[in-house]
């Protein structure tokens, strides 16, 4: 009988811990992603120029030139984002539109205040308000965020 509890208690302290495990890791990745999410150019780049150099194992001087390619990139593709940014809102706009059909005036009211947030936290993303983390520069800058090195 004390065997049995004995064993029942190591087996629960090791299922404990693959949960705790589980919960950690989901909370990191969910953290790393916002991160990236809300810093975009210079988390994207960062992790971006990481995995490149890891995996394909870059020198110092091939690492200034592809993080170059990637800055240029970047650039780019903020610059899409920017000229698709009204577009994209208008089918959110005509969406919230079609839904308030459908719900009662106190519903309306929670739907646009959704709606508000969902904007303001864009603003944020793109570093119009408050909120931005300071420790990441413009892509475009070419300067290692965090050492001022280029």
């Amino acid at each position: 009988m004390n065997r049995w509890k004995v064993i029942f208690r190591y087996a629960l302290v090791l299922a404990l811990g693959v949960v705790i495990g589980l919960i950690g890791s989901h909370v990191a990745l969910k953290h790393r992603l916002t991160r990236i999410m809300r810093d975009r150019p210079g988390a994207q780049r960062e992790m971006l120029m990481r995995h490149l150099t890891r995996q394909l194992e870059l020198t110092k001087p091939q690492q200034r030139e592809i993080e170059r390619i990637v800055n240029a990139r970047l650039e780019t593709l903020a610059e899409l984002r920017e000229r698709q940014r009204p577009e994209i809102r208008a089918i959110f706009q005509r969406s919230a539109d079609e839904m308030k059909a459908h719900l009662t005036s106190e519903q309306q009211q929670k739907l646009e205040r959704m709606m508000s947030r969902l904007s303001e936290r864009s603003g944020q993303q793109r570093g119009l308000k408050p909120g931005r983390n300071p420790r990441y520069s413009d892509a475009e800058s070419g300067l290692d965020s965090r050492s001022g090195r280029e």
